[in-house]
């Protein structure tokens, strides 16, 4: 995919000082390498009838979902908005 989003960056900063977040990050990469090296090429070769989900448009809904709470993504004296939860179900 074009880059991290926002929301895996935000995911990835909290893994750095958060247990939790370490969990829900491996599960998170875990997740989307599958998706990447195996759904995502099925749905593409036996769904010509599908509008696109591929790697591009996942990135794409990402990055919207993104800039959707982005302003929730910033940790502010020490306290976030979104836990680590909220960011990985979102």
């Amino acid at each position: 995919m074009a880059g991290e989003s926002e929301l895996e960056r935000a995911l990835t900063k909290r893994a750095k000082g958060d247990a939790e977040a370490v969990c829900l990050k491996t599960s998170y990469d875990s997740i989307k390498a599958y998706l990447v090296k195996n759904y995502y090429p099925w749905v593409q070769a036996n769904c010509p009838y599908f509008t696109d989900h591929g790697e591009a448009h996942i990135a794409s809904v990402m990055h919207s979902a993104s800039e959707l709470v982005k302003d929730q993504l910033v940790v502010k004296r020490g306290r976030a908005n979104l836990s680590p939860i909220d960011i990985y179900l979102i």
